[in-house]
C-alpha cells in the first residue's frame, strides 16, 4: 500500500467497486452535494496528548464540474489564519482516473504551488491529525476503495448504513480498510473507523446534534479525528453552507487558486 486516506464532510463520490446496495447509498451522498458549495467558515482545532490546543481558520470551496462524468468534483481550501499559515491554499481536481486525481498546495513562505504527491501526501495538515492527503476526501471520499454493506446500526439515535471498504490495487493510502456508518436520511457520515491491518488507527466521529440541513443539502456541522495511540485529536466545525453563489473560478485553477482574498 502506498499513503494515506480519509473521508469527511460530504463524502461525495460513489466508489470504483461496490456490490448494488453499497452503490445506491453512494450514489444518495453524491446526490446530496450541491453544484456548487461555500463554507465561509472552516476551523479546525487540534488538541495534543496533554490538552494543549491550536485552531487554524479558513474557507472552502467545491463544485462538480458540468463535463466529463456526472458529478466530477473540483475542491478548494484557503487559510485564513493564524498569521503564519494565512494564504496557504490547497485544491483537488479529480479525474476520470482515480489513481491521478490531482492535488496541489500553495504555501506563501514558499511562493509556489507543489503537487501532493508520495510521502509529503502523509504529513499532518498543519499539526492536526489530517493529512495532505485527507483533505483530498473532503470532496473526493472512497474513489480507491471498494464498498460493502455490513448490518444497519444507529448513531446519535439516528438508523444508519455501515458501509466497510477495502483499498483498491494500487491505491494511495496507508489504510487496509474504512469501516463508515452513513445517516440513512442524510445520507451523511456521521462516524468512521480506519484500519491498518485489525488495528483502527485514527477514528471520525461526529456529535449529537451537529448533524444540519441547508436547504435540501445535509452536512455535519462538527466532526472530531482521533488518533487513540498518540492520543491526540483535532475538532472540524463549519459554518454557514452558501450554494446559490458560485465561487470564483480562480479557485478551481492550479495556476490560480492561492491568489485572491
Amino acid at each position: 500500500m502506498k499513503r494515506p486516506w480519509m473521508l469527511l464532510l460530504a463524502l461525495l463520490v460513489t466508489p470504483v467497486w461496490a456490490d448494488e446496495q453499497a452503490q445506491k447509498v453512494m450514489e444518495c451522498m453524491r446526490a446530496n452535494v450541491p453544484a456548487q458549495l461555500s463554507i465561509g467558515m472552516l476551523e479546525l482545532t487540534a488538541y495534543d496528548r496533554a490538552g494543549g490546543s491550536r485552531q487554524m481558520r479558513g474557507r472552502m470551496f467545491t463544485r462538480k464540474e458540468t463535463g466529463g462524468p456526472a458529478g466530477r468534483m473540483t475542491a478548494s481550501l484557503r487559510i485564513d489564519s493564524p498569521a503564519e499559515f494565512k494564504g496557504a491554499s490547497y485544491l483537488v481536481v479529480e479525474t476520470d482516473d482515480y489513481l491521478r486525481d490531482g492535488m496541489f498546495v500553495y504555501l506563501p513562505g514558499v511562493k509556489r504551488v507543489r503537487r501532493v504527491t508520495g510521502t509529503f501526501a502523509d504529513a499532518s495538515l498543519m499539526g492536526t491529525n489530517f493529512s495532505y492527503f485527507d483533505f483530498k476526501q473532503l470532496q473526493n471520499a472512497f474513489g480507491d476503495l471498494s464498498a460493502k454493506v455490513e448490518p444497519a446500526e444507529h448513531i446519535n439515535g439516528r438508523p444508519t448504513h455501515v458501509l466497510s471498504f477495502k483499498a483498491l490495487p494500487g491505491a494511495e493510502t496507508r489504510y487496509t480498510g474504512v469501516k463508515t456508518w452513513i445517516d440513512q436520511q442524510a445520507c451523511v457520515a456521521v462516524r468512521a473507523e480506519f484500519y491498518e491491518g485489525k488495528k483502527v488507527v485514527k477514528e471520525l466521529s461526529s456529535l449529537a446534534g451537529s448533524l444540519r440541513q441547508a436547504g435540501s443539502t445535509w452536512y455535519v456541522s462538527e466532526i472530531e479525528m482521533r488518533d487513540p495511540s498518540a492520543g491526540t485529536r483535532t475538532v472540524l466545525r463549519m459554518g454557514a453552507l452558501d450554494s446559490d453563489h458560485q465561487p470564483p473560478n480562480r479557485y478551481f485553477d492550479a495556476n490560480a487558486f492561492f491568489m485572491g482574498p
